[in-house]
């Protein structure tokens, strides 16, 4: 249900010509009683443009990521430490971004293979067992297709949530429009279609802290069943007749001075064959830059380009 909005036209699209973050991630999942995991790590982002007419001609989005932690411990069980190693081959991560600033392809794709490579032979010395083998001979081929590349990309929920272009459009004639989202819900398998719609909720404190709060509530109407999604089927398979449930919300905080996102936090239910899964993701941008305004009602002068404290931004915003 799209939302209207009493102010003038809105347009979310971010200014990425000075764009530099490091953000921190964490990710909470669950299905049925299994215990709880917990993953966090922190991100570097920043954007090279490359120009030509005097204008930038091409924008290429750097991400840099840092070490993972599984339950705020780093990886020690076999299979997480290799996926800990392959993961590190990706990065650094060198995405072409278009025009709008969606995902294009990948720039770097051959030097991530490059590396993967430097590594491999002594990785199967060291994982010699049928499904190390098989780990490593499907990563291997993942990250030498294109295809599959940028469906991991969006498979991501950082490079999803923060550049997956959810929030990259203009406010049409003071609504924004319901839509379809494809969120990366259950990991390494393809997306869940959930539709629903943004809403502009700004309240005067988020005027005054310089902020843009813009929600997402969808509901699942993936027509597939939790059999098929889970084996990672694309097209419905088994009973039609009984598809998944589920609900995603999210919360966005963008900066009023460039538009790019402060805070994406939210999680998705999804439920199905009396299974359930359960994600909750948060991610902050760890030296905000908001935009400094004076407000008709208290003539208070905030936060001109200023970085806030990592304490004050946790004070301000991490409770939202």
């Amino acid at each position: 249900m799209a939302q209207h909005v009493t102010s003038t036209d809105v347009l979310l699209r971010p200014n990425l010509n000075t764009f530099r973050r490091c953000y921190g991630v964490e990710i909470n999942h669950r299905r049925g009683t299994d215990p709880a995991v917990r993953i966090h790590y922190t991100i570097d982002a920043g954007i090279s443009s490359r120009y030509g007419d005097q204008k930038a001609s091409e924008r290429t989005l750097c991400l840099n990521r840092h070490q993972v932690y599984i339950n705020n411990e780093m990886p020690h069980l076999p299979a997480d430490m290799l996926a800990d190693v392959l993961g590190r081959t990706l990065y650094p991560l060198e995405i072409e971004l278009t025009d709008n600033h969606a995902l294009f392809k990948l720039s770097n794709q051959e030097k991530i293979v490059q590396r993967y490579h430097a590594i491999a032979r002594d990785l199967s010395a060291y994982y010699d067992s049928k499904l190390g083998r098989a780990a490593l001979d499907a990563f291997g081929k993942n990250i030498s297709n294109p295809a599959r590349m940028r469906a991991a990309l969006r498979s991501d929920w950082f490079i999803y949530l923060v550049f997956g272009g959810i929030l990259y459009c203009q406010y049409v004639k003071g609504y924004l429009p319901d839509g379809l989202f494809m969120l990366p819900v259950i990991p390494y398998r393809p997306p869940v279609a959930f539709t629903g719609g943004l809403s502009l909720e700004q309240s005067a404190d988020d005027e005054m802290n310089g902020v843009l709060r813009v929600k997402l509530d969808a509901a699942c109407t993936d027509p597939r069943n939790w059999k098929d999604a889970w084996k990672g089927k694309i097209v419905p398979q088994g009973d039609a007749n009984n598809p998944m449930t589920g609900h995603a919300q999210f919360t966005f905080l963008l900066s009023q001075y460039d538009r790019t996102i402060v805070v994406a936090e939210g999680g998705v239910d999804l439920a199905g064959n009396d299974q359930h899964y359960a994600s909750r993701i948060g991610i902050y941008d760890l030296h905000p830059v908001l935009h400094k305004r004076t407000t008709a009602r208290t003539g208070v002068e905030l936060l001109e380009a200023k970085e806030l404290s990592n304490k004050s931004f946790f004070q301000k915003f991490f409770a939202l």
